[in-house]
């Protein structure tokens, strides 16, 4: 993730928004479940007073340090993570506290007993959880006054004492949300500005002594306890707003009422972590509503009940603190989350949620056509998986990309460009003749920055022999036999997939009089039959296919249904769509033709999740007939003096050598001209609107041809990578707009 100052819904938010995760130390989760990548700060909860020592101490009574190492260790996956001890929590005794506050010699032995012991176990923050200053657990009777003053002055020294560290140790609070005992429990000008942040305990807000149903963080209240704390003084970027990963129970007096305000019995008999609740609704028959608005989930069977947070809960209040320029999320606590998929299909589908609302990662809720409910409305598709972002890699072209110099957190999939049919040994064969393990080595290290990148190799390409593809096909024996040999081969290199590139059955190299009929039907047997013996594999490799994008060719070549089903994505080649043979220039990937060609896909049975659709990062090239006549559908006489040309190469023509750069009649298709010569491209701008158009519309996500073509050294642009960027904030919203890339001009 890329993280600089951004304008958000007209705000402007610090830096970095956080997400406070707090983990407790008596949950079965353990540190290494964590996943790191979706936490700013971990919160280790809880550590306690000791009045005997006047410091603090494990809740467990003795430190651990096996556990604050392996904690430490998450920083591995993530080295901006701070991990911070919390003190205190519900129900611990008040006493201490109080006469800790109101002891200014106490104050200071245990600020520097304190530090020492933070310093030890390389804690990089305090986070102190009394509840609360004066209102004694809730009673604001129950302590005297001056615990509100004091408390200000207490965390006003331990900010002091901090700021004399190297490095700086970081102070926050766990504060109560409703300003009935905040207005008596807090000095919000103390801690507004002693506390490097605020963390607004928004939940917790309904209770069973209210004798009636309710929910416990609903969004209303939510934003407006946080924006009492901001109108009474607190900085905005330092308020967090708090998500529990929890929901709460009641047992309902009449099965038959059963919204918010019900009449109740008492507590309910059912587990209201979020991992539980979805299994409920998805499995077991309750029933799930929202109460307001679409934002406060319940749900209910019988005579339970229970009103809890899902993930478009978690999304719309993470996206509001984002868009109103707050400080960021809490949670409590993050092993509720369904983190090891035991109901969604997708670990982790809150921090998710909360990540996408924060920072734009990942697809958006509303993108969910796509996605069964059942899925927990996370932003993914039905497979689990991210939308895709499928990186074709030549091994073949002219001093070409290397592999140590791709970026593997912009690709999901790298496809390794190519392989061919070995008629001899009925195997696959990489194209320089022999199997390259030490590239294939170079590209699997690429797993270590981002371990979900899947490698598949590619097997085709435009004008391979299509007598070797139509023999095999329409032989059942030797389509069993391909499939056998060809596994140990994907295994023995640890390839994580297959993707058949015949261009095509029937239609061999555009020639649809070529090959024979039956190429048709028994191309998607073969595709059945790989993905049948892929599916009894542990781990199951992927089958995926390449397919031209029209109509008029793919309706002669395959079986719609049966590729619909058996291939794993397809990848429609939306680009090459305007051949030199037209003898006038044009777009080889316009936009529209583009999305008339991928629905059509859809119309004749393929998921649109499965449906990918291409972006070239390649120019197609056109030698005008009269330089004067240079716009679309101009003369030409042919070939421009390369046949096509990588973007960072059109980019320097327009941005460096007087290249004229229009749109065809103000659209998205960019095109560039200068003499005689005429270029047709894709530029960052129209790779974004694409994916826009495939996130917005719920396709299954792009495939790019060919990532070496992109600006990846910064010949161009001053960002590497710029059509890979853009494609990666069209789909995630991750990263930079194209304007900010310091491309050629739109």
């Amino acid at each position: 993730m890329r993280f600089m100052a951004v304008i958000y819904g007209g705000a402007q938010v610090a830096a970095k928004p956080r997400i406070v995760c707090y983990w407790a130390n008596w949950v079965n989760m353990a540190p290494e479940e964590i996943d790191a990548t979706l936490c700013t700060h971990i919160h280790y909860a809880f550590h306690v007073m000791d009045p005997q020592n006047n410091v603090i101490k494990d809740s467990k009574g003795w430190p651990q340090p096996e556990i604050y190492n392996k904690l430490l260790a998450l920083k591995h996956k993530n080295p901006a993570l701070q991990v911070v001890v919390s003190v205190g929590g519900w129900g611990q005794p008040n006493e201490p506290y109080s006469k800790l506050v109101n002891t200014p010699a106490l104050r200071k032995q245990w600020i520097a007993n304190t530090i020492a012991y933070i310093q030890k176990y390389k804690f990089d923050g305090l986070d102190i959880d009394w509840e609360y200053p004066v209102c004694w657990t809730g009673n604001c009777t129950a302590g005297p006054a001056s615990d509100r003053v004091n408390y200000g002055v207490f965390v006003k020294e331990i900010r002091e004492a901090f700021n004399k560290l190297t490095p700086r140790l970081t102070i926050s609070a766990a504060v109560v949300a409703g300003a009935d005992i905040a207005d008596k429990a807090y000095d919000y000008k103390a801690i507004g500005e002693a506390l490097d942040y605020v963390n607004v305990m928004t939940y917790d807000l309904a209770h069973v002594t209210d004798g009636h149903t309710g929910h416990h963080s609903k969004f209303s209240v939510c934003v407006a306890d946080v924006e009492d704390y901001v109108s009474k003084g607190v900085p905005k970027d330092k308020v967090l707003m708090g998500q529990p990963f929890y929901g709460h129970t009641y047992h309902l007096a009449d099965r038959n009422k059963h919204g918010v305000g019900a009449p109740i019995t008492g507590d309910g008999h059912v587990d209201g972590n979020y991992k539980s609740v979805c299994k409920l609704v998805k499995s077991q028959g309750w029933t799930k509503e929202q109460s307001d608005a679409g934002h406060d989930p319940i749900a209910y069977k019988d005579l339970e009940w229970v009103g809890y947070d899902d993930p478009y809960a978690a999304y719309d209040k993470s996206k509001w603190v984002r868009d109103n320029g707050y400080g960021g999320i809490i949670i409590w606590e993050i092993s509720q989350d369904d983190y090891r998929k035991e109901c969604c299909s997708l670990a982790n589908p809150l921090l998710h949620a909360l990540n996408y609302g924060l920072f734009g990662t990942g697809p958006e809720p509303d993108t969910y056509a796509v996605v069964a409910v059942v899925l927990c409305s996370v932003p993914y598709l039905t497979t689990g998986e991210k939308l895709r972002v499928i990186c074709y890699w030549a091994n073949s072209l002219p001093d070409g990309m290397k592999p140590e110099q791709i970026d593997p957190t912009l690709c999901t999939h790298l496809h390794y460009a190519f392989h061919q049919i070995d008629d001899k040994n009925n195997v696959i064969i990489d194209e320089k003749g022999s199997a390259q393990p030490d590239t294939y080595t170079r590209l699997l290290a690429l797993k270590k920055i981002n371990p979900d990148m899947k490698l598949i190799v590619s097997v085709g390409g435009w004008a391979r022999p299509d007598i070797k593809w139509s023999r095999l096909v329409n032989s059942a024996e030797l389509r069993r036999e391909f499939i056998r040999n060809t596994i140990p081969y994907l295994q023995k290199y640890k390839f994580d997939g297959l993707d058949l590139d015949w261009e095509y059955p029937v239609c061999w190299t555009g020639n649809c009089t070529a090959g024979p009929k039956s190429d048709k039907v028994n191309f998607g047997l073969f595709v059945k039959e790989i993905r049948a013996a892929f599916e009894k594999l542990t781990p199951r490799l992927t089958i995926s296919a390449a397919v031209v994008a029209g109509t008029d060719i793919a309706d002669i070549s395959y079986d719609y249904k049966v590729l619909g089903e058996a291939l794993d994505y397809v990848n429609i080649m939306t680009y090459d769509l305007a051949p030199v043979t037209w003898k006038h220039t044009a777009h080889h990937s316009p936009y529209a033709l583009c999305i008339q060609n991928v629905n059509e896909w859809v119309d004749r049975g393929v998921p649109k999740a499965k449906c990918q659709l291409g972006v070239p990062f390649h120019a197609r090239t056109f030698t005008l007939v009269n330089e004067a006549v240079h716009g679309n559908n101009a003369p030409t006489t042919g070939n421009g003096k390369k046949d096509y040309e990588a973007y960072r190469n059109v980019c320097n023509l327009v941005k460096k050598d007087g290249w004229t750069k229009e749109h065809i009649n103000g659209t998205h298709n960019p095109y560039t001209y200068k003499g005689d010569e005429w270029i047709g491209y894709d530029d960052p701008y129209a790779a974004y609107d694409k994916s826009k158009w495939v996130k917005d519309n719920g396709f299954g996500g792009i495939i790019i041809w060919e990532v070496g073509l992109d600006d990846y050294t910064k010949q161009c642009c001053t960002v590497a990578n710029p059509m890979l960027q853009a494609i990666n904030h069209g789909l995630y919203g991750t990263g930079q707009a194209p304007d900010t890339y310091g491309c050629e001009q739109k």
